[in-house]
């Protein structure tokens, strides 16, 4: 063998091992239908979004995920074109907050979730959004549904010509009966305006139930954005004669998020409400 051949050799049981511990094996106890099923999938996702597919994937399902992953990217591009407003005030919006902690998890940097917080709230006050007003997501992320199994993927969003697009998976069981419109999408569509401001010298990102750091980021933006704490706490303040969870359902349906949005919202950033 060459040196060339003993390199490439090396480089791939390398890039194997990363992948079998990413998905929670022992890289050198995996039986070989798998050691062969990884090597055939792996390689064939885009670079920049093996880890994050590799970090949400369940290896009962990893090749149906990675089969729903070329629909998806196609439908995300195309969604970018329903994006009816460009990413470019949003990214000049969160230069500051980006700037202080590039890296989540950092010693001595915020957490990832308060880096969130605080992304939305400049997007909101860019965009001269009262705290008490709803956001419509639906202006900075266009949107595709793909019907069929997507391996537990949640969905695939894709910047193009510097818009936003989102290719959305079948939505879980309990969110099947809200529709297209339904909070959860919302919630999603959300989460990938926040990747892409996060992240953005990316172009495409994998949307999943992985609490990975970046999508800690993603996901408490998407919450601050859709259903700022601040205009929780004023809307709390007027419906002090409804119990919680009645005055949550009130507060969630004004700003068109699930109560489930909501309780986070009040159990992270209003603990004293």
């Amino acid at each position: 063998m060459e040196w060339a051949d003993i390199g490439s050799a090396d480089e791939d049981e390398r890039e194997f091992c990363l992948a079998a511990a990413r998905l929670g094996l022992d890289p050198y106890s995996v039986d070989e239908e798998t050691s062969t099923e990884l090597l055939a999938i792996v390689p064939a996702i885009p670079a920049e979004l093996q880890a994050d597919f590799l970090d949400s994937a369940d290896l009962d399902t990893l090749d149906i995920a990675a089969q729903w992953i070329p629909r998806a990217s196609e439908a995300a591009g195309r969604a970018s074109a329903d994006a009816a407003m460009s990413l470019t005030p949003l990214r000049a919006a969160v230069t500051g907050e980006l700037a202080a902690d590039a890296v989540p998890n950092s010693p001595g940097l915020r957490r990832p979730w308060h880096i969130g917080f605080d992304m939305a709230r400049a997007v909101r006050q860019a965009l001269n959004a009262e705290a008490t007003a709803p956001f419509d997501i639906s202006s900075w992320v266009g949107a595709q549904e793909l019907q069929g199994p997507a391996g537990g993927l949640q969905g695939f969003a894709a910047v193009r010509d510097n818009r936003c697009g989102l290719a959305l998976s079948d939505p879980p069981k309990f969110a099947s009966a809200a529709g297209s419109g339904s909070h959860y999408q919302s919630f999603r569509r959300a989460k990938a305006l926040g990747w892409a401001l996060f992240r953005p010298h990316r172009q495409i990102f994998l949307l999943s139930s992985a609490h990975t750091g970046d999508d800690r980021v993603a996901g408490a933006f998407a919450a601050e954005l859709l259903a700022p704490a601040e205009g929780i706490r004023r809307a709390l303040a007027t419906l002090e004669t409804y119990d919680e969870d009645a005055a949550l359902d009130v507060i969630a349906s004004h700003f068109g998020v699930s109560p489930l949005t909501v309780r986070h919202q009040v159990d992270n950033q209003l603990e004293d409400v």
